[in-house]
């Protein structure tokens, strides 16, 4: 009766007769840690879950390689170096499609910024100044809390609660305040561009 023995522990053994669903499944298996490993250095500044799918991404690499089982080299470090290679050949790939993306969104936005500034007439951009200097002045002509109430809320970006320990009154104080800035700003918005 012949003794039953592991395929892999077979001198000789022809991984030309390993299917490739084998031949994927022992290559996870086998160096799917160091893959991780090697991902997380060559990759630092990614996170995780973009780790994982890169290691995703390299098996279906190998799963689309026509022939898989006759190019794996005969030894285990072999192979996992095949691997690693699949993997970093993944990411240059990926990083020369994040440089190329980026290059075109950077050249279109300077293109955008070209398009915008030629295409303002000097009338529009004069008008524009007009209401701007107009609108500094309404600020300027409100109250002190209203317009400092209204401008720490709307470009400081404080809650009312912070602008009302800020100023010493009760955060309600502070809404009234800055409904009337709107108010008194609505209502210049109107004399100065006859918008309602």
């Amino acid at each position: 009766m012949p003794i039953a023995m592991k395929k892999s522990n077979v001198v000789g053994f022809n991984r030309s007769r390993e299917t490739k669903e084998q031949a994927l499944e022992r290559l996870f298996q086998d160096h799917a840690p160091a893959l991780r490993g090697f991902l997380r250095l060559r990759m630092a500044a990614a996170n995780a879950t973009e780790h994982e799918d890169i290691l995703q991404d390299v098996f279906m690499r190998l799963a689309k390689m026509d022939g898989l089982s006759s190019r794996l080299p005969a030894g285990r470090s072999d192979n996992q170096s095949f691997v690693i290679k699949v993997a970093n050949n993944l990411i240059l790939d990926i990083e020369r499609r994040r440089k190329v993306r980026s290059n075109y969104l950077e050249n279109q936005g300077e293109q955008l910024k070209e398009q915008i500034v030629s295409t303002i007439s000097p009338d529009v951009e004069v008008q524009s100044r007009r209401e701007l200097e107009q609108t500094k002045k309404v600020l300027m002509a409100m109250k002190p809390r209203w317009r400092d109430s209204f401008i720490l809320h709307r470009f400081g970006n404080k809650s009312y609660l912070e602008i009302a320990q800020h100023m010493g009154v009760s955060s309600s104080q502070i809404e009234k305040y800055i409904r009337q800035a709107v108010k008194r700003l609505r209502s210049a918005a109107v004399e100065i561009r006859g918008v309602k």
